[in-house]
């Protein structure tokens, strides 16, 4: 077969290793983009018009890429998917796991280094075919088994209505540590999801096209107790593909290590808005700068050394 790369040079990426101003103390730990770092092949007898996804590379810097082994759980690349902008497309069945032809498809991977999401900011760019698609992303300490979904369908309290998007933070599946918002009811189309959450004060808030929700918290699911760190990653599934599966689109998600302030947050609802064709609320040009200052990579190993042998040999010549 053979292989395709999607290979764009990104917004602000080129630049993005340069030091940013007022940098924030927090750290961006993933950074899914569909137009780069998206590895696919061919798919069997298609002639080339239809691509699966066979890995998604981190943009962070910190390596936390998912992938995926079988072809049958590949989701599709679509190239055009959202305002001229390709999309990494799912066409999960939801909660299905008894179909006798279930479409799972999903990409999974492991933190380089286990990371502390007990106060987070996840972003992402997507969609919902309808109400039962859930399983955009969960972030978890266990293998395969409960974690942080950040974007999520409401489903431990029928008496929240209406459940469509919300949130939901587990740790051992017992209730002990978990924490879920009440949900909102959103269309099909495409827009910008945020969920912050902050376990030390039992406390969470989502936004949809950065207009903030003020969701409640369900009543009997608001634990302060802290979750394990997190070592796991699955995106287009729940625990780790074993149920509730994606049907909608991904074009971009980006992981935060705590919760960002409202003027970052501002800025970053403005870049995505901006980069999707997605209308957001107006921003200043100190959030936008605010918000760009946290899209900083880790700068690589390989990149450090060039740069020290450049200082090197600048500094050697000036001697000479």
């Amino acid at each position: 077969m053979r292989m395709h790369k999607l290979a764009l040079v990104a917004f602000g990426l080129s630049t993005s290793y340069l030091p940013a101003p007022e940098a924030s103390a927090l750290s961006l730990q993933m950074w899914l983009r569909a137009d780069v770092g998206v590895e696919t092949q061919d798919y069997s007898g298609s002639g080339g018009d239809v691509f699966d996804v066979t890995s998604w590379r981190d943009q962070s810097g910190r390596g936390n890429d998912v992938s995926q082994a079988s072809i049958a759980n590949m989701p599709e690349l679509v190239a055009n998917g959202l305002n001229d902008n390709p999309v990494v497309r799912f066409s999960g069945e939801g909660d299905t796991p008894t179909s006798a032809s279930p479409d799972h498809e999903f990409l999974t991977g492991f933190l380089t280094t286990p990371v502390d999401l007990n106060r987070a900011t996840v972003l992402a760019i997507g969609s919902f075919d309808s109400p039962d698609r859930l399983g955009m992303l969960e972030l978890s300490p266990v293998a395969g088994n409960y974690g942080y979904v950040p974007f999520n369908r409401g489903h431990l309290n029928p008496d929240l209505n209406p459940d469509f998007f919300s949130a939901h933070y587990d740790g051992d599946g017992t209730g002990i540590i978990r924490l879920q918002s009440d949900g909102e009811n959103v269309d099909t189309a495409h827009h910008l999801f945020t969920s912050t959450v902050d376990k030390t004060s039992g406390s969470m808030d989502l936004f949809l096209d950065g207009i903030d929700l003020d969701v409640n918290l369900d009543s009997v699911s608001d634990s302060v107790f802290p979750m394990d760190d997190a070592t796991h990653v699955t995106v287009g599934a729940r625990q780790a593909g074993e149920i509730w599966w994606l049907g909608g689109d991904v074009g971009e998600i980006i992981v935060f290590d705590d919760v960002v302030s409202s003027d970052e947050l501002a800025g970053l609802h403005h870049i995505l808005g901006n980069r999707w064709g997605i209308s957001t609320p107006i921003a200043t040009a100190a959030q936008i700068s605010a918000g760009q200052a946290l899209l900083v990579p880790e700068p690589s190993t390989a990149l450090l050394l060039g740069l020290g042998l450049i200082g090197f040999a600048v500094r050697g010549r000036r001697v000479g």
